[in-house]
């Protein structure tokens, strides 16, 4: 079973400024730096890019799909637990606070609604304004996390709060813009939004340093694991997972997979390998079009009057991309599940 969902978070992202700062800006405005404090493709990855595609196409920096139509920023993603955890959201560059805003819920704009959110769809966050006259915006920030105010000044790599789930999102991340001049900029290019993603001059916003610590990846996974009922996306990934028992009673297995930033025609294949007996599978699923992310599943059921057998269950997915005109990739995601033995089985 395939379930899909359309690019359309941060659709529209703003801050209400309750303070401004009219009195000169000491601080020298430089390259910028990576605002958060983890490894891209290790423990976050980048969702989407500023949209560079003039009209109602979009396109990433690198021409390819990871935005949205008029998508203003960098998100940064993180899982759940790593949210909880705590992941820093750090000034990119010297400045002082413009504005902020603080003490909205962590909560997914899919459970508490858009009317919860409206003209606050930047959720906790905050705006930093460079001595160029450059706006640098945080967004969707964690609830109580903020360690500025406004009228601070800050420095390049100051903790400014936490990633959260604040505002209009569906995922914890982190939503940074750049805009100057009346313009949204897309930093890893140093052009205006919906200028064209195959712009020849490109002077990008960031150091040197900052762009090594942050490859272009298109494609992820998520995660995987087994459940008793089919996940919902838009619950999985933005709450804590109960630690389910399974036993020979259980009356369905399932496993799932997420991956993200899935093309046209990739290909995801799943199976469950169960102790004692051959691998059972889907039909390969073909993804019709470009996607944010996407959740497959496999289930199966528990035959009545019988039990589960004791012993080690495989859940095995893996997503193909063999589009010629592409890089081709393999990406393979593995989970195992143990089944206790009891005296009946």
């Amino acid at each position: 079973m395939l379930y899909r969902q359309c690019p359309r978070w941060l659709g529209r992202v703003g801050l209400s400024l309750f303070f401004f700062v009219f009195f000169p800006i000491c601080a020298n405005a430089g390259q910028l730096e990576k605002p958060i404090d983890c490894q891209i493709g290790l423990d976050c990855f980048i969702q989407n890019y500023v949209d560079l595609a003039p009209g109602p196409e979009y396109a990433d920096e690198n021409c390819g799909s990871l935005s949205y139509d008029k998508h203003k920023g960098t998100d940064f993603r993180v899982a759940f637990d790593k949210m909880q955890a705590g992941v820093e959201v750090k000034a990119a560059a010297p400045g002082v606070v413009r504005g902020m805003r603080d003490g909205m819920e962590d909560i997914s704009i899919r459970q508490g609604g858009e009317e919860a959110i409206k003209n606050r769809e930047c959720g906790n966050g905050l705006v930093v304004l460079l001595a160029d006259g450059t706006e640098t915006q945080y967004c969707h920030m964690r609830k109580g996390s903020l360690r500025v105010k406004a009228g601070d000044q800050v420095a390049t790599g100051q903790v400014l709060g936490l990633v959260g789930l604040s505002g209009d999102t569906e995922f914890p991340h982190l939503h940074f813009e750049v805009r100057k001049n009346g313009q949204t900029l897309c930093p890893f290019t140093g052009n205006a939004m919906e200028s064209g993603c195959a712009t020849a001059e490109k002077k990008p916003l960031w150091s040197a340093k900052a762009l090594e610590e942050m490859p272009y990846i298109s494609t992820g996974a998520l995660d995987a694991g087994f459940s008793a009922t089919p996940p919902d996306i838009n619950k999985l990934f933005v709450a804590q997972r109960d630690k389910e028992t399974f036993s020979a009673h259980s009356p369905e297995l399932v496993f799932w997979a997420g991956f993200w930033g899935l093309h046209k025609d990739d290909v995801i294949t799943l199976q469950i390998t169960p102790p004692n007996g051959p691998a059972l599978s889907l039909p390969p699923q073909v993804i019709p079009k470009n996607q944010a992310q996407a959740l497959v599943t496999i289930n199966i059921k528990r035959k009545e009057g019988t039990l589960w057998p004791a012993g080690s269950y495989k859940g095995e997915a893996v997503l193909v991309r063999r589009n010629p005109n592409e890089k081709s990739l393999v990406l393979p995601l593995t989970r195992t599940l143990t089944m206790p033995a009891t005296a009946e089985n």
